[in-house]
């Protein structure tokens, strides 16, 4: 009977590891620590079976783990998660769940006189559901508002610690006469305790409501400034596209009264005054003549700026879609490729173009990938750019093109990395 009693606590003393990681006191992540940890409890087991069996006061066995959870304290105190006064706030919930698993078995030999196994029992269930209760109202919950609170640790932990020490000094006068009014005292301190702990929480969530409301309005807020600046750069933008499809037209007029009259040189001079850009070797990057010239311009161009262009481009010569609409849609991949790496200073971050394009099964699969701003965002499927002409239109064309074929498209931005994939019958 009296060893059956002496083992009563073991239950707690395990329940104490369990809840201390759940709260995250302390963290296990090496193989190292757990065994540590597990050694640590066996020995604190050991110790406090010893004390309770060997010990000639029967009132200074029922409070004998005080002692033993000495290396169990220190353990906490060297894989602590945190900085000292989180770690001392935790530690003075962990101590009080503990303390009240512990001594219910205490309870119940002082009020009903059970001893033996029935004080083993009792200190099992106890353990059980003292850690289900608190990894239901406690556990992560706790670990996160360790990490987002930054401040004010320092006096939350006093009046925890000075609390918690109110809680245990009864105890250390305890006698067989006596036993039952401590046990009364203990209780309320520990109801205290509870209460003081759960209402620090309770104003934590709503606070992190609060917090977590305030955000989302801003990020709302956010969005909604940058789709009304998308839609004045695309209507500025529509504007400019009028007045250049306008004089093209001209330029278009002239160009063809050249060719008429064989005059090649100056007709190719002014296509390339309309492009905007200077004569470069082709480089052979697939067999469609259209899209090669595409990838074969804006590469180059990208090299010229020291962007890095890695291109693997599987496109047939000859498809079920319009040769200027598919080899406009690559201009536009690559064009916004380009223009998302030139956003980036050369010394911020590595600078990119990675194109992978492939036909299967009568099917155009393309994923491309490119370095760009952090501040870049995805906004109902559609990235909301900085560009500083307009923006958006090119990306909005390429949609346009994949979903009139009937195929797929995403966008997706993320850590520095922009990707466009899409798939389309053709």
């Amino acid at each position: 009977m009296e060893l059956l009693s002496a083992f009563s606590d073991v239950p707690g003393i395990i329940a104490a590891l369990i809840v201390s990681v759940d709260m995250g006191l302390i963290t296990l992540e090496t193989r190292g620590r757990r065994v540590v940890a597990a050694f640590i409890v066996a020995l604190v087991v050991a110790l406090d079976v010893g004390w309770s069996v060997f010990s000639a006061d029967a009132i200074l066995r029922e409070y004998a783990y005080f002692a033993a959870m000495l290396p169990f304290l220190l353990m906490t105190l060297a894989f602590r998660r945190s900085d000292l006064p989180r770690y001392l706030f935790a530690l003075c919930l962990l101590v009080t769940l503990c303390h009240l698993m512990m001594m219910l078995p205490l309870y119940f030999y002082a009020v009903f006189g059970l001893s033996g196994p029935y004080m083993l029992f009792v200190g099992l269930v106890a353990a059980v559901v003292g850690v289900a209760i608190e990894h239901a109202l406690v556990g992560k919950r706790f670990a996160e508002m360790q990490d987002d609170v930054k401040k004010g640790w320092n006096s939350t932990c006093i009046c925890a610690t000075i609390g918690t020490v109110i809680m245990l000094v009864p105890v250390c006068f305890v006698n067989a006469e006596n036993l039952v009014y401590i046990l009364m005292m203990d209780a309320f301190t520990i109801a205290l305790m509870l209460l003081m702990f759960a209402s620090i929480l309770m104003f934590y969530f709503q606070v992190r409501q609060q917090m977590v409301r305030s955000h989302e309005l801003e990020i709302f807020r956010l969005q909604r400034e940058q789709q009304e600046k998308a839609d004045m750069r695309y209507r500025e933008q529509e504007a400019a596209e009028r007045k250049r499809r306008h004089d093209e037209r001209h330029m278009l007029q002239v160009i063809i009264d050249e060719l008429q009259e064989g005059k090649i040189n100056d007709a190719v001079a002014h296509l390339m005054a309309i492009r905007g850009d200077i004569p470069t070797p082709k480089m052979q990057y697939c067999r469609h003549n259209g899209v090669n010239s595409m990838l074969s311009l804006w590469s180059q161009r990208a090299e010229q700026e020291g962007i890095e262009v890695t291109i693997r481009a599987d496109v047939p010569e000859k498809l079920e879609i319009d040769s200027m609409e598919l080899s406009t849609m690559f201009g536009n991949l690559m064009e916004n490729a380009f223009e998302g790496c030139m956003r980036l200073e050369r010394k911020e971050a590595r600078r990119y173009i990675d194109l992978r394009v492939t036909y299967k099964a009568g099917k155009l699969i393309c994923q491309e990938e490119n370095s760009c701003r952090k501040d870049v965002v995805i906004v109902e499927g559609m990235p909301i750019t900085q560009k500083h002409h307009g923006g958006g239109i090119g990306t909005h064309s390429i949609r346009d093109t994949v979903t009139k074929y009937g195929g797929m498209i995403s966008f997706e931005a993320e850590d520095g990395i922009f990707t466009v994939r899409f798939m389309m019958a053709v």
